[in-house]
């Protein structure tokens, strides 16, 4: 799990931060914000700041960023203990 002051430096991060790989979870806290570590990262939570959203189906955007299912999980696991609204393609 990786914090960030903003979701704009958690998305600049994954762009140059060789320590973040993908699918790690990048958290906001001050933005409600709980995402996934992707070329272009994506939020699980309803809120997503700069990190981009998924709109209905994902699974391509899950099979594009190979992300596993229990990467997913653990991100919804994270933002349902600080008590952060989860998207509902994160919690399918």
């Amino acid at each position: 799990m990786k914090t960030f002051e903003s979701s704009g430096d958690a998305y600049d991060a994954t762009q140059c931060d060789e320590s973040i790989e993908n699918g790690d979870p990048l958290v906001i806290q001050d933005e409600g914000v709980v995402g996934l570590a992707w070329t272009w990262p994506v939020a699980v939570t309803v809120k997503a700041g700069e990190l981009h959203s998924v709109v209905g189906d994902a699974t391509g955007v899950v099979a594009d960023a190979g992300w596993t299912q229990e990467q997913i999980r653990v991100a919804v696991e994270i933002a349902d203990g600080f008590g952060f609204p989860v998207a509902d393609w994160a919690r399918a």
